[in-house]
């Protein structure tokens, strides 16, 4: 018997199953990390995309939520950055109703050099530019 073409081509098998589960276990992974990021209606306070800005125009979403817990709502910003779920989580404070919420965090603003929540002074969250682009 011709043992060196047997054992090539066992290690052509090898190969190929090896290749065949790294691939598999690859996007098992990438899916796992990558499922979709999705909101209640009723739950979002407002939704801003960015001006163009180091990637581009909307390449950043801004996206105020709340979520009630016992008799408060918690309110966050989430901003989603590219075609992708990733995002960073800000939280923006807690309140009694989602009235005061829409009030203090519903406007969003984009400026040359940050992302601002919300009109009043007090309750305003300002996020640097620079932060934001740090993704990456």
């Amino acid at each position: 018997m011709n043992y060196k073409k047997i054992s090539a081509f066992l290690l052509m098998i090898v190969i190929l199953l090896t290749t065949i589960s790294l691939m598999l276990a690859y996007k098992s992974i990438s899916f796992a990390f990558q499922t979709p990021v999705s909101y209640q209606l009723e739950n979002i306070i407002s939704i801003s995309r960015s001006p163009k800005w180091k990637y581009g125009k909307g390449f950043y979403v801004a996206v105020i939520t709340l979520k009630k817990e016992g008799t408060i709502f918690k309110v966050n910003c989430k901003v989603h950055i590219g075609n992708e779920n990733h995002f960073e989580s800000i939280a923006l404070g807690n309140v009694s109703s989602k009235e005061e919420a829409y009030s203090l965090w519903g406007k969003i603003r984009w400026t040359d050099t940050s992302l601002i929540i919300g009109s009043d002074k007090q309750s305003q969250v300002t996020v640097e530019r620079s932060e934001i682009e740090s993704h990456r």
